[in-house]
């Protein structure tokens, strides 16, 4: 395409404020979005683990009347969301606040979404399938993975056909998103491992996709996969590290904002129905099927790869480009060997007389994906093999 032809964009909603102890100061962003009585979405052990303590003190000290909906899951489904919106409506919140991973955020953005469109958040799977802005949300991470806080997507559990599907509009970015590596310290070392690596998925694909991926979006990308490669070991060894855990977590972030502009590709399309069907965490998903889906693609931009082995601080002088880029892969490998993450679908439960189902579930009815090297519904079995 000639360059004169081409679009290209960036665009950005919301605040986000970073630094340790800034949840505390959420009744201040409430008051900001003139709100003064909010749901605060969570999970049970969130909320048993005293996570949110700070936050429901800062609340109360700033007159936010609140209701506590701990209710949320891992892969949060249709029903979920639908629920939160009706207790919503039913207390009369003017906004919402989600404290959590990926599903508990992604559960407070599709609530909001139901709030003021009505009908349930099934209507609105696709893309800018809804016209009115959400309800005011403010988005508080407790893992450095998914980059809800600031993404244009919404993963929802269509449990009735058994399929992650994908809300997408810009307006599903939180008017408010808080980082606060505090808040990170009791995650266990598992969840740290494999949402880090989501992490860096996010920006991998974000950063070799064929499809928005520009200067901008590569130039964040980049750096969240140094970030990740410097500081995911220290943070996974050490989760009272707040400066690994700072680092992920402004990591994670500019995955996401990258994800949002550039698609991501094979991997996570191959990493959802594993979610559907045999309820892996997505990032642990992301993590084990990433260093087969790279040897797939490697051939078909080198020069990438090769730019990902310098950022990870491989040695690639005296590399020819494709060695360089084959580095890469190996570092990805030693990395998740490093935190602890299994290599194989065998392990965590799946099933290999469905790994066709599987095949055909990532494709979703598409011919392509916003991937270097294109795949057909053979490849992907093929690379669900070598995972298995």
């Amino acid at each position: 395409m000639s360059i004169l032809m081409r679009e290209e964009y960036f665009q950005v909603r919301g605040r986000i404020i970073n630094g340790l102890g800034k949840a505390d100061e959420v009744s201040e962003e409430a008051k900001r979005l003139n709100v003064n009585r909010v749901v605060v979405v969570t999970e049970k052990a969130i909320q048993e683990a005293g996570v949110i303590e700070n936050i429901l003190k800062s609340l109360k000290n700033g007159n936010i009347e609140y209701i506590v909906y701990n209710g949320v899951h891992s892969d949060p489904s249709v029903k979920i969301m639908d629920e939160i919106a009706r207790l919503v409506k039913e207390s009369g919140a003017q906004g919402l606040i989600g404290v959590g991973g990926g599903s508990s955020l992604d559960a407070t953005k599709g609530a909001a979404i139901v709030c003021t469109n009505g009908g349930s958040i099934r209507d609105y799977i696709g893309e800018n399938k809804f016209k009115i802005a959400p309800l005011p949300l403010i988005a508080i991470p407790t893992t450095a993975g998914t980059g809800s806080e600031v993404t244009w997507h919404i993963s929802v559990n269509d449990t009735e056909r058994k399929l992650k599907v994908t809300v997408r509009s810009f307006l599903c970015v939180p008017e408010v998103a808080i980082l606060d590596p505090n808040l990170m310290v009791t995650v266990p070392a598992k969840v740290a491992a494999f949402t880090g690596m989501d992490a860096f998925t996010h920006a991998f694909e974000s950063y070799i996709s064929t499809k928005g991926s520009w200067i901008m979006t590569e130039t964040l990308a980049l750096k969240a996969m140094e970030l990740i490669a410097i500081n995911l070991r220290v943070f996974v060894a050490n989760r009272q590290n707040v400066e690994a855990g700072e680092n992920m977590l402004i990591a994670s972030m500019m995955g996401g904002m990258c994800l949002s502009h550039a698609r991501t590709g094979i991997i996570h399309q191959m990493a959802r129905p594993l979610g559907a069907l045999f309820h892996v965490p997505h990032g642990l998903a992301n993590s084990m099927l990433l260093p087969y889906a790279m040897e797939f693609s490697v051939f078909a931009n080198p020069g990438k790869f090769a730019n990902v082995a310098r950022v990870m601080g491989i040695k690639v002088d005296g590399l020819s480009e494709m060695e360089a880029a084959k580095a890469t892969i190996i570092a990805v490998k030693e990395l998740c060997n490093d935190i602890g993450l299994p290599n194989k679908l065998r392990d965590v439960g799946v099933k290999e007389e469905l790994l066709s189902q599987l095949a055909e579930d990532a494709m979703q009815g598409r011919d392509l994906f916003d991937n270097p090297r294109q795949g057909t519904v053979e490849d992907l079995i093929k690379i669900y093999r070598s995972a298995y």
